[in-house]
């Protein structure tokens, strides 16, 4: 054995993976495969056993040892043999038997000793080929992952299957690699999360996010991050100590301090977590974005605190919103997950659907400007109402922080302020014409498509209740019941738990009810709702579980406005026309909410209660159902016309 020779591992698994092979019990493919990270690769399993038993004799050596060296160099089968046979009646072959099985036994005990002496817990640090076969270690070293550190970087921010952006390392060997992580990751000091290290299907939602380690994001054993918000363990990033604000120019004094946070990432965490319950998911996720924007800009752009803010840095911070520069630090060319090294503030974007058909982009573009693969110019700043929105949570987040005593004053108080609006937008609606339109275009598409039928029950659906986009996916069957409402009359209704929990009763149409039961029966689910699984969504996935898996927000979103889109695109007299224009205008504006706004109006048109209506959107004031009778000016100028030529006769020529 060479005495030079410098063991490249004290890898607990592999050393386990050589005393159960001295043991002889089972083969060595049974055995890799149980310890392995190299599976049943037998010359991977020769070359770790050679290594693991350089390692164990220089340890012998250098403890002094060397006749328990050798003895670890003696033939396996020998001894493994000795220990194994039975007794031979031959008095010199009977002493052989009994020495050899002696030493049998004593080397499985050095080995045991030597194995607690030489293991040592792996560090987030080490080099990958310092305890994986070089079969594994080399396409990692290849990627670039040439440290524990580096591993856990790239799967904490890819999840799972992080592997795939390894080339010639291929599932499996992934699979047992996670293994090992699971089984060092305590040790690691929780180096790899869940989402790193469990498939997605197998994870709670609130764990189907990216997330990264603060060891990593501190980057302390020569990992260089390749983008400066790299976010802490809980997904939000954290200032470095000279600019967290605990002693920020704008900070009340220290004994008025209610809010329990020393410094800005903690008063920021504790206004979020006002909003932690299930209820408030969608608000959590736009206010958690919105804050750490203002967190970022504050640290990289101005160098000071969040707690250093004046009003003149708010000016400023709202023009940057607008237009976010320099682009190479703040906006990223796609969407990555918050963990990605990739992952910026910003993203370049197209321009809205309806700004790309109304305006010529290369009117309003400069030269150079930014565009995609399709030759279309790109922005990345926010709209104006995406600004406002920004503000205004700033305000909210900086408004509680000085009722906690933690800021002194609101540095977003000072903004000129214009009036607020105080009703709601129920020009994002469609004109019947427009809504007959649209029904017709669905009902051109195939009938023999799942796809198809699910548009038109979402249309149908949306239309007839006026629900809000997230009550729309979170309808499921146990929620409909018929109620009793006497003389023959039972109707069939939907319960809703809608905005600020309130709950409320919407009742479905007959029409709605039959769209329904098409819809479920091509699901292969009863066309009555109240006899399929209580958890049934009533807007399912296409490719999912018998009774189906509900979709997301963002899905159905996507869904419609595509529709919405293809729809724009049929209209025939869209280029001579200016009704034609028009109409493909606001197709290519209209979204999900603009179906409820749609319900409102037409309803409202066609001499609904106003009590009626409000009921089925859910508004607490009637004064905010009521906009959409003043929507209908028209109708009403007609009907108080027809009134007066009632009472006082035809009016005059």
């Amino acid at each position: 054995m060479d005495e030079e020779y410098v063991p490249y591992r004290s890898n607990r698994d592999h050393l386990e993976f050589y005393r159960a092979w001295m043991e002889g019990t089972f083969n060595v493919d049974q055995l890799a495969n149980r310890y392995l990270e190299t599976g049943t690769d037998r010359a991977a399993a020769k070359r770790i056993l050679k290594a693991v038993q350089a390692t164990l004799v220089t340890a012998a050596r250098r403890m002094g040892k060397h006749g328990q060296a050798r003895l670890l160099m003696l033939d396996r089968d020998r001894l493994r043999e000795a220990d194994a046979r039975s007794y031979n009646r031959v008095p010199s072959e009977r002493r052989r038997r009994e020495r050899d099985a002696r030493l049998f036994r004593r080397r499985l005990t050095l080995i045991a000793e030597l194995i607690d002496s030489v293991s040592v817990p792996p560090k987030p640090g080490d080099l990958t080929d310092k305890w994986f076969d070089e079969s594994v270690a080399k396409p990692l070293m290849d990627a670039g992952l040439r440290t524990i550190a580096q591993v856990a970087e790239r799967a904490n921010a890819t999840g799972y299957l992080w592997y795939k952006s390894v080339p010639r390392l291929g599932p499996t060997r992934a699979a047992r690699l996670n293994d090992w992580f699971k089984r060092h990751n305590e040790a690691l000091g929780d180096l790899f999360t869940p989402f790193a290290l469990t498939p997605k299907r197998l994870l709670p939602k609130e764990q189907r996010q990216p997330w990264t380690s603060a060891a990593v994001s501190r980057a302390p054993y020569g990992v260089e991050p390749r983008s400066p918000f790299l976010a802490s363990r809980d997904g939000f990033y954290l200032p470095p100590a000279e600019l967290d604000g605990s002693r920020g120019r704008n900070r009340a004094p220290l004994e008025e301090n209610r809010s329990g946070a020393a410094n800005d990432y903690e008063a920021i965490q504790a206004w979020l977590n006002l909003y932690k319950e299930p209820q408030h998911k969608h608000t959590l996720r736009a206010y958690r974005t919105s804050a750490e924007r203002l967190l970022l800009w504050c640290v990289f752009a101005k160098q000071k605190a969040l707690s250093s803010l004046t009003t003149q840095d708010v000016l400023e911070y709202k023009a940057f919103l607008a237009d976010p520069k320099p682009y190479d630090l703040w906006v990223s060319d796609a969407m990555h997950p918050r963990y990605d090294p990739d992952w910026r503030p910003f993203i370049w974007r197209r321009r809205p659907k309806a700004q790309r058909f109304h305006i010529p982009n290369r009117a309003i573009e400069p030269p150079n400007a930014r565009v995609n693969a399709a030759g279309e110019p790109l922005i990345a700043g926010l709209s104006a109402d995406s600004v406002k929105y920004a503000l205004t949570v700033a305000a909210k987040l900086c408004t509680w922080l000085v009722g906690q005593r933690y800021l002194d004053y609101n540095p977003f108080s000072g903004l000129a302020r214009k009036k607020a609006r105080t009703q709601i937008n129920v020009g994002r609606s469609l004109t019947r014409q427009q809504w007959d339109y649209v029904m017709q275009f669905a009902a051109s598409l195939p009938d023999d498509s799942l796809k198809t039928l699910r548009l038109r029950f979402v249309l149908h659906f949306a239309f007839s209740t006026g629900l809000r986009l997230s009550e729309l996916v979170n309808a499921k069957a146990a929620d409909i019941s018929i109620q009793d409402l006497g003389d023959d009359m039972r109707p069939m209704v939907l319960h809703v738990v809608g905005k600020g929990q309130e709950p409320r009763e919407v009742f479905l149409p007959q029409s709605l009810q039959r769209t329904l039961a098409q819809y479920l029966s091509a699901r292969g689910l009863p066309d009555d709702p109240r006899a399929c699984p209580p958890e049934t969504p009533l807007i399912a996935k296409l490719y999912s579980t018998r009774w189906g898996d509900a979709m997301t927000d963002s899905a159905l979103y996507r869904v419609l406005t595509n529709f919405f889109e293809s729809a724009a695109n049929a209209i025939p007299d869209a280029q001579t026309s200016v009704r034609g224009r028009e109409n493909r205008y606001r197709l290519l504006q209209a979204s999900t909410h603009w179906l409820r706004h749609t319900h409102g109006s037409h309803a409202a048109a066609r001499g609904t209660s106003l009590a009626v209506i409000q009921q089925n959107l859910g508004h607490k004031s009637l004064t905010t159902t009521s906009v959409y009778v003043k929507a209908e000016a028209r109708l009403r100028a007609e009907q108080m016309e027809a009134f007066d030529q009632a009472v006082f006769g035809q009016k005059d020529a």
